[in-house]
């Protein structure tokens, strides 16, 4: 509706941000919960319809995706069993998920092992306590990298107290937060394809 004050040719409305959402315009006469069709303006052809897009995945439509971080990240939720895509593509969650699988290769000594030599320079009491102040905003941060010094995700690190990252510590870092961003962003591509053809419209978008 916002964007409709904009441009009023709007059929789907989508938030990404700290949780997510998505509504679109959808023909009353597909709208079969409609208990009382005499409520309606004579002239109504459309209604607005609020998917709750976040909440798929509870009857298990997704487990096929689910890794065991995502478990781990539903499991300490304070929402556990619900609002399952949300917890894959929301800004709430990305910044842990991404902690969760650096965490994990910390602990098969994959990065990070020089930090283990300097443990008077934790900030935060070692790299797993460390790696779970990162937050989605980092993330973004991070895939602003376009070199091979990778300043940004140093500058990340310094800030979370780990200041002894190797260049190869950088770009398993870096690589694995651009793959929880690139799946977040294909699954939300996804779920935005399947309400653009609900809609049967050859439109750009």
């Amino acid at each position: 509706m916002a964007c409709a004050y904009h441009e009023n040719t709007c059929r789907v409305g989508v938030i990404l941000g700290t949780g997510t959402n998505a509504c679109y315009f959808e023909d009353i006469n597909k709208i079969h919960t409609i208990s009382d069709r005499a409520v309606l303006p004579t002239e109504a052809t459309e209604m607005i319809i609020n998917t709750e897009w976040g909440a798929l995945g509870e009857g298990g439509c997704l487990d096929m995706l689910i890794t065991n971080f995502d478990r781990e990240i539903d499991r300490i939720s304070n929402n556990p069993g619900i609002h399952i895509f949300e917890k894959l593509i929301s800004g709430m969650y990305m910044g842990r998920l991404a902690a969760e699988v650096l965490a994990s290769l910390i602990n098969q000594g994959i990065i990070l092992e020089t930090q283990r030599d300097h443990k008077q320079s934790y900030r935060y009491y070692g790299p797993f306590h460390a790696l779970y102040m990162l937050q989605t905003s980092h993330i973004s941060e991070i895939e602003l990298d376009t070199g091979h010094t990778f300043a940004n995700t140093r500058n990340v690190l310094k800030k979370l107290g780990l200041d002894y990252a190797t260049n190869t510590d950088c770009a398993i870092i870096s690589y694995t937060c651009r793959l929880i961003s690139r799946r977040a962003a294909m699954l939300t591509a996804a779920a935005i394809a399947v309400l653009m053809k609900r809609l049967h419209e050859n439109k750009q978008v």
